[in-house]
């Protein structure tokens, strides 16, 4: 009996020590967690453009692909442990995509600031309030390096280096380059660029909410292909594909070429050109009709996505 009641007494004290409302008894976290994407207000002129777009807008847009530092204890030395936080360019969880090279980062503020106008003007006003449509962060980058490999005769394959005005694949954000060549495009060029920004978060939804839309996109590039597909191809200079210009074959661009090879776009690529197109030619689309007119597969094709883009426009509302 005496055990009993031993056993009642302590199970009381436990009870009334946990219901206590004593806020001394309060779990508290003691790490304070750094907001690697939080701009600071610092000086200068680039430092405050970063920072008022980042407090009108809420979009945090970073010139070096270091974000910051900070100390993390000491070692068993008592050196200090420095951690690094990187953008991480290329990286998922498992790798790095095969695709990516490296980026150049960019050192003239006047291609800098000249980036921050367009995508202040032509990104921002597009770009959804919140959610997962809307770029973590953008990177600023003079150059980002990628390559495609083609044949090399018996011995394998070679990289086709080029350079992407836009690379999505990074978990940190959106890798934004072609910086110093801003000062040098005209209306088009700037509006195709901000529009590969606008589109980059959302091509995974197109292909999830919209697949028969896409598949027919899709299948207007093959439609003259006798067998297997012009997406992701390696052409010859010899050969018919590469002597005629890619909008025959319903691309808008090359994803790169040389003396030896031109190499197509793939099915991601083409869908993410395409929709850049809608946001840049938007209000505009008989400039787009006029420039791509002989093109029958490419006017269709616009046309298709056009319809997309205005059904995800108004999803968001």
């Amino acid at each position: 009996m005496k055990l009993y009641i031993l056993y009642g007494i302590v199970a009381c004290a436990l009870f009334f020590t946990g219901c206590s409302k004593d806020e001394d008894n309060d779990v508290h976290g003691t790490e304070n967690i750094t907001d690697w994407f939080e701009v600071k207000d610092k000086p200068g002129e680039l430092n405050q453009a970063l920072y008022r777009i980042y407090k009108d807008y809420g979009l945090t847009i970073f010139v070096n692909d270091t974000l910051g530092q900070e100390e993390r204890g000491v070692d068993a030395y008592g050196e200090p442990i420095i951690y690094t936080e990187l953008f991480d360019p290329g990286y998922y969880v498992f790798g790095t995509y095969t695709d990516f090279d490296s980026i150049r980062l960019s050192v003239n503020e006047e291609d800098m600031l000249k980036a921050l106008e367009v995508i202040e003007e032509r990104v921002i006003p597009y770009l959804p309030k919140s959610g997962q449509y809307r770029p973590h962060s953008l990177l600023l980058v003079q150059a980002v390096y990628m390559h495609a490999n083609v044949p090399k005769g018996w011995f394998g394959e070679r990289p086709l280096p080029f350079t992407h005005s836009v690379y999505f694949r990074s978990l940190k954000g959106v890798m934004c380059g072609d910086l110093s060549s801003l000062q040098n495009m005209d209306d088009e060029e700037l509006s195709m660029w901000a529009g590969r920004i606008i589109t980059s978060k959302t091509l995974e939804m197109y292909t999830e909410k919209y697949q028969t839309e896409v598949d027919e996109f899709y299948a207007i590039t093959d439609e003259d292909k006798k067998s297997g597909t012009y997406y992701d191809q390696n052409c010859a200079s010899s050969s018919t594909e590469a002597q005629n210009p890619c909008e025959n074959l319903g691309f808008l661009k090359w994803r790169c070429e040389d003396n030896e090879y031109k190499v197509t776009l793939s099915k991601t690529e083409d869908l993410h050109e395409f929709i850049s197109a809608v946001y840049a030619y938007q209000g505009k689309e008989s400039i787009f009709t006029a420039k791509y007119g002989e093109y029958s597969k490419i006017l269709r094709k616009f046309e298709i996505m056009k319809k997309l883009v205005e059904k995800f426009e108004e999803s968001l509302n």
